[in-house]
C-alpha cells in the first residue's frame, strides 16, 4: 500500500527495503516525517518512496532502465510532478 491505494508490482519490480525506522543524519534531512518507506527496484533503478503519502524520498534511475516506475504514476498522487521530469 502506497497513500492508500494498493500497487501491483510488475513482474519485474520488487521491494528491496521496508524502512521503519533512521538515525537522524544532523544535516536538516528530516526523513523521518516520511516513514515508513519502500525502497523498490526495477532493472537498475531504485525508488525510495513513503507508504503514507507516496512522497518519493530518493531516485536512482539508470539510462537502460525506460521509465521503471511509471507504474506508479496512476496510483500515487503527485507522483508525475517530481520523477516523469527525470525518467
Amino acid at each position: 500500500m502506497i497513500a492508500d491505494k494498493k500497487i501491483t508490482l510488475p513482474d519485474d519490480a520488487y521491494v528491496k527495503a521496508y524502512i521503519v525506522a533512521v538515525t537522524p543524519s544532523g544535516q536538516g534531512d528530516d526523513v523521518s516525517r516520511h516513514l515508513p518507506y519502500y525502497v523498490i527496484a526495477r532493472g537498475n533503478s531504485t525508488i525510495a518512496i513513503s507508504a503514507n503519502t507516496g512522497y518519493v524520498l530518493n531516485l536512482n534511475l539508470d539510462a537502460s532502465d525506460h521509465k521503471p516506475f511509471d507504474f506508479l504514476k496512476e496510483a500515487v498522487n503527485g507522483y508525475l510532478d517530481g520523477v516523469s521530469r527525470l525518467e
